[in-house]
């Protein structure tokens, strides 16, 4: 949680920002669902932290709807069966998908 409070005061978003840390962001699927990935990407662009992307673990990967919220997804981990009888995304193919939208993200960071 990029927004959680340290001991010394600040969070997290603040103190990955003033090292300019890229990060990933890993989200349950639970958290997909709600407003939490646009709050918490909105937090780290606030605080200047090169943000790599959003990964879900668990639940239903739905590429067409992620796409549509216009926030730096990158894929899904241990995505489950989908509920409408579509076929479900191999595993294997889901993480080779994650892992090369990650090398490009990160590559893209390198060039700011």
């Amino acid at each position: 949680d990029p927004g959680l409070g340290l001991q010394g005061g600040g969070c997290w978003a603040e103190v990955l920002g003033a090292f300019r840390q890229p990060t990933a962001l890993l989200l349950e699927a639970d958290q997909v669902a709600s407003g939490w990935p646009a709050a918490a990407t909105a937090l780290l662009h606030q605080e200047k932290v090169p943000l790599v992307g959003l990964m879900q673990h668990g639940g239903l990967w739905e590429p067409e709807r992620r796409r549509g919220e216009g926030l730096p997804w990158l894929g899904a981990l241990g995505a489950g069966p989908p509920e409408n009888g579509q076929e479900p995304f191999p595993q294997e193919l889901l993480a080779q998908e994650l892992l090369a939208a990650l090398a490009l993200r990160w590559r893209r960071l390198d060039l700011l």
